[in-house]
């Protein structure tokens, strides 16, 4: 039920991530974004994945931009009957830049580490593309 103004915004997504200074920094392999909607806010945690196995946490430097993008989205896809997300995840991978956004919209935690801890190694390979 995807239609061309969706496509159009969900290019504009990886557009706006990959045109975040974050990531020319250094020579990742994936990118894992997850941005949660949730009792009125909006959130994203992100990682970037290496060839090596390893990871690095980090949101976009310019993460509001992204939120916006990604809300003007989940907004379109409401008015346009696929529902409004309560999560959505990105994954960008080299390198072929390949953008895939998977949606959830019913459980707002299912993309959510399962609570503050110094080893965030089990949320970091539950986003991992």
């Amino acid at each position: 039920m995807t239609d061309a103004t969706s496509a159009e915004l969900t290019i504009k997504v990886g557009e706006v991530i990959l045109e975040d200074s974050r990531y020319n920094e250094d020579d990742w392999q994936g990118i894992g974004i997850v941005v949660t909607f949730f009792q009125g806010s909006q959130r994203c945690s992100g990682y970037r994945y290496f060839a090596d196995g390893s990871f690095k946490a980090g949101n976009p430097r310019r993460a509001g931009d992204l939120i916006d993008k990604v809300e003007e989205l989940r907004e379109h896809m409401r008015e346009n009957g696929e529902g409004a997300f309560a999560q959505c995840l990105i994954h960008i991978t080299k390198p072929d830049y390949a953008l895939r956004i998977q949606y959830e919209h019913d459980d707002p935690r299912r993309w959510s580490p399962d609570g503050p801890s110094a080893d965030m190694s089990a949320f970091a390979d539950l986003l991992r593309p």
